[in-house]
């Protein structure tokens, strides 16, 4: 008897149509003997793949090509979306919440709808899309933009609803921007800072402690992990990847003295001993780590092992000092 292979989700990034679906193309390539219908690929936003009409037939080879892989595939809508179509879908039940639903000749593509909470590979998911579009003086309403991207107080009422009856603890967030509070850790000081839902994340974030182990968007066109008060959050754009396992090795978005990279293993933040390897002075770091605390760790289908980051970066400032040693 064959046991049932444990779900996956994915997630990826702003796609804008056809403009960055080779992300998707190469990674549908490279898990096509790795992925099953039982696994989910989340889009974070600004899926753009509905732009111009539902009939529109350019259109819908891209997104007949979409339902014919062999994952579930959701979306989380972003501000650059052609909202008037999209609202022409059925809204149905799915995944324990309410959803739009493309029908195609190849399957069906879904759309989460803002502030539902969704039952996903074992994962309590709580969904909120939307965002503001800080270029609307170069568009035109309902042509290149429309309003729909900024969420109803209907909308945020539903949410709060919906994550009171959970007691606002999910396992996983989905939404295309981030909280407000974060995006200074983007690199980002412009007006999407100013955007209403970035604020309301704030108020999940701060004011009504939602609980959750990861949190995952778009929006800003880069690649960071990273954690704020212990929680993991992912801004996708190239990157496509899947849920954090509880002993997954996570490489954030930081460097420390050397130029060494920093890793995440459950919640404790170190470098790798083969990356310390490759710098000149190993040996005198052998010698003088000798009684420090180390943690073995797998790192894909090595061992390694985890220096803590607080052991490596006191050595690296003595290193520093001692000019007899440089």
């Amino acid at each position: 008897m064959s046991l049932m292979k444990k779900s996956n989700i994915y997630f990826c990034g702003d796609t804008h149509g056809s403009i960055d679906l080779a992300k998707l193309e190469n990674f549908f390539d490279d898990h096509k003997d790795k992925i099953s219908k039982n696994d989910f690929m989340i889009q974070l936003g600004d899926f753009g793949f509905i732009w111009k009409s539902l009939d529109d037939e350019k259109q819908r080879v891209s997104l007949e090509y979409l339902a014919s892989q062999d994952i579930t595939f959701c979306v989380v809508l972003g501000n650059h979306e052609n909202y008037n179509e999209i609202e022409k879908l059925p809204k149905i039940e799915k995944f324990g919440g309410k959803v739009r639903v493309l029908k195609l000749a190849a399957g069906e593509l879904y759309f989460f709808e803002r502030g539902e909470i969704y039952d996903i590979a074992d994962q309590k998911i709580f969904a909120f899309g939307g965002a503001l579009s800080i270029d609307k003086k170069y568009r035109v309403l309902n042509q290149s933009y429309w309003k729909q991207e900024l969420p109803t107080q209907m909308e945020y009422d539903n949410a709060l609803n919906n994550l009171e009856k959970h007691n606002f603890q999910v396992d996983i967030v989905v939404s295309h921007t981030c909280p407000r509070v974060l995006i200074g850790n983007l690199g980002f000081v412009d007006a999407k800072i100013n955007d209403p839902v970035t604020g309301f994340f704030d108020h999940l974030l701060i004011d009504k402690k939602i609980q959750f182990n990861e949190w995952r968007f778009g929006h800003f066109h880069v690649d960071r992990h990273f954690r704020y008060e212990d929680k993991m959050f992912q801004c996708h754009y190239e990157d496509i990847t899947e849920t954090f396992s509880e002993d997954m090795l996570v490489k954030i978005d930081t460097k420390t003295y050397f130029g060494l990279s920093v890793y995440d293993y459950k919640g404790v933040l170190g470098v790798l001993m083969s990356d310390i390897k490759t710098l000149p002075f190993f040996e005198y770091w052998q010698q003088s780590s000798l009684g420090s605390t180390c943690m073995q760790i797998q790192n894909g289908v090595e061992t390694d092992t985890l220096v803590y980051l607080y052991d490596w970066v006191n050595f690296s400032k003595l290193f520093i000092l001692m000019p007899s040693k440089r």
